[in-house]
């Protein structure tokens, strides 16, 4: 799963057979390389990984516990491009990170987080640190392969997470309330045309261009963005090759 290895789903798993099986998954995904079932979202290694890619650092971010020698350890690959200001580099930045795989529910955390940071080092006027934990928080809610099993790409509620948490929204809010829907329809209409099946790199770009266009006709940051090519395409299974906006041969 995690590196475009082939995928088993449903009831052709034996769970007996696999190591870790979450309850939160709405239908079973087992990688037929690693016989492991697993929720990348809460790697270890990959949430580490990107704090150290983003710089972010606060001792007790996620409220996760890690010695000092690991943290100390992973800090020695901190990116060059933490002030990246081009959400798309920087997260083209966190993509090439080890821990994170080619597909899985670490896209649904990775898009708001990396939104947030572009727009810090875009001189947003946020309060950082406690939008990435809320971020993080919400986000990691979202299991895998909502995309299909719901009819919700997790990259799109990713980039609402974000708008939700840069107007205030909430249930009750009057004026807030409709436009980080707004949003994640246009993310969800975007997606729905370009067709499937899943690939987390494609629908994160678009809901990352998505929510600078957004943030940018509503006042916010003008974050710089950039057409790139995807790397990825030998890595997917089901790259959908001409036919996605970012494919390069």
């Amino acid at each position: 799963q995690g590196r475009g290895h082939p995928l088993r789903q449903g009831k052709e798993i034996n769970i007996s057979n696999v190591k870790w099986a979450p309850a939160i998954w709405p239908a079973p995904c087992l990688c037929m390389h690693t016989k492991i079932l697993f929720d990348p979202c809460r790697d270890e290694d990959c949430i580490e990984d990107l704090r150290n890619r983003l710089q972010y650092h606060p001792v007790d971010w996620l409220e996760i516990s890690f010695s000092t020698d690991k943290r100390l350890c992973r800090s020695c690959g901190r990116a060059l491009k933490s002030r990246e200001k081009n959400p798309l580099l920087l997260f083209d930045s966190v993509m090439d990170l080890p821990s994170v795989h080619m597909h899985g529910p670490e896209h649904h955390i990775i898009v708001p987080l990396v939104l947030l940071t572009a727009l810090r080092n875009n001189g947003g006027d946020i309060s950082y640190d406690e939008a990435m934990r809320e971020a993080y928080k919400r986000a990691s809610k979202l299991p895998g392969g909502t995309c299909g099993f719901w009819g919700v790409c997790g990259a799109a509620a990713g980039a609402g997470i974000f708008a939700s948490l840069l107007l205030g929204s909430s249930p009750l809010h009057k004026d807030a309330w409709p436009l980080p829907q707004q949003l994640v329809s246009d993310i969800l209409a975007r997606l729905a045309e370009i067709g499937g099946p899943r690939c987390c790199k494609r629908t994160s770009r678009v809901a990352i261009e998505e929510a600078s266009r957004f943030l940018r006709e509503t006042g916010g940051a003008d974050m710089p963005l950039c057409k790139r090519g995807c790397k990825y395409t030998a890595l997917n299974r089901e790259c959908i090759g001409g036919d996605c906006p970012y494919f390069q041969k």
